[in-house]
C-alpha cells in the first residue's frame, strides 16, 4: 500500500488528484441537484431527455472540436471552455424548464 501512495510525494500529482477529485465531487453535486430539479418541477419525461441531452452533448460535439482545441489552445483552458459550455447548457435546461 505504501509504494502506491508514494506517488503523493509529486507535488504535480497531488495537485491534479485533488484537482480533478473537487471536479468530480462537484460535477456529481450538479447532477444530484439538477435530477431533483427536474423532478419537482418538471413533470415531463420529456424534461429527462433534454437533461441526458445536455449531460452527453458535450462528449459527443463536444470531444472532436476538443482535440481541435488542444492544438491551438493550452489543456487548463480547453477544460475551461468544456466547463463553461456544459455550465450554460444547464443553465439553459433550468431556464427553459421553470
Amino acid at each position: 500500500m505504501m509504494r502506491y501512495l508514494r506517488i503523493f510525494q509529486f507535488p504535480a500529482f497531488a495537485g491534479y488528484f485533488l484537482g480533478d477529485t473537487i471536479v468530480r465531487l462537484m460535477e456529481q453535486c450538479v447532477q444530484i441537484a439538477l435530477l431533483w430539479f427536474l423532478a419537482t418541477r418538471g413533470h415531463s419525461p420529456a424534461n429527462l431527455g433534454w437533461y441526458v441531452f445536455w449531460n452527453t452533448a458535450p462528449v459527443i460535439i463536444g470531444g472532436p472540436l476538443t482535440v481541435k482545441l488542444f492544438r491551438y489552445w493550452s489543456i487548463r483552458r480547453s477544460m475551461v471552455v468544456d466547463l463553461v459550455s456544459r455550465a450554460l447548457g444547464y443553465g439553459m435546461l433550468t431556464v427553459v424548464i421553470y
